[in-house]
């Protein structure tokens, strides 16, 4: 085999094993528009694009047994997840959406922080959302022992929960009760990813089979030119 394609051949598996164990890295989101319609008393959300691990909701609150998700995806206005049955299919006030955060780690996550935002907003609502490392807890949060304030707010932008990662292992997303009949949508959930550059480490992950097919090619050429030389 001749030293130019001896050269050729080794840089292509090469760089094949070299993006076998990387994952995509810089920001990535759980998004909770989809799917839509009831969802049952839980469900498991993968990151977007994948390698950020998987989010499980959980349907909480006066409904007891009977609380359930429900998708919605109607507009940029209205989307995300809230609770089957209620005004809107919403977050209203003395139920909550419990997120179980166990999957999420440093690494394959680059910061404790996580972006969040709702939608919906029906009647001028107060969003809250605490932090709590206790599953099902029963409501009020605001005088529950168990469950700590992260951040409030009447927006739908994306504001940042600081501190989560490491700290909490379930966020409860929840209204406050003003003299109205609020409503919220969580719409997403927003994490970083440890980036591919120098000096930070580079995240194992499951190879792609469009990687694992260009590994084949490279293999096979590498067959084709020592039959070729024999």
């Amino acid at each position: 085999m001749g030293t130019k394609h001896l050269i050729a051949a080794a840089t292509l598996v090469g760089t094949v094993f070299a993006g076998l164990g990387q994952v995509h890295a810089g920001p990535a989101s759980f998004l909770f528009p989809s799917p839509t319609g009831p969802l049952g008393p839980t469900h498991d959300y993968a990151s977007t694009p994948p390698g950020g691990g998987d989010i499980v909701a959980t349907a909480e609150g006066s409904c007891g047994s009977s609380c359930s998700l429900f998708g919605t995806n109607v507009s940029l206005a209205d989307q995300g997840v809230g609770i089957a049955g209620t005004q809107g299919n919403e977050i209203v006030p003395g139920t909550f959406v419990q997120l179980d955060l166990i999957n999420l780690t440093l690494p394959p996550l680059a910061s404790t922080d996580l972006g969040f935002q709702v939608s919906g907003l029906t009647n001028d609502p107060t969003w809250e959302v605490f932090g709590t490392n206790t599953a099902d807890l029963p409501t009020p949060l605001e005088t529950n022992p168990a469950a700590t304030l992260i951040l409030s707010g009447t927006d739908s932008n994306v504001d940042t929960l600081p501190g989560v990662i490491g700290t909490y292992r379930y966020l409860d997303v929840t209204v406050a009760d003003p003299p109205s009949t609020p409503g919220i949508l969580l719409a997403q959930i927003g994490i970083q990813l440890v980036p591919g550059v120098p000096g930070v480490p580079v995240v194992p992950g499951v190879p792609e089979p469009a990687s694992l097919a260009l590994l084949a090619t490279a293999l096979l050429g590498f067959g084709v030119l020592r039959r070729r030389r024999r």
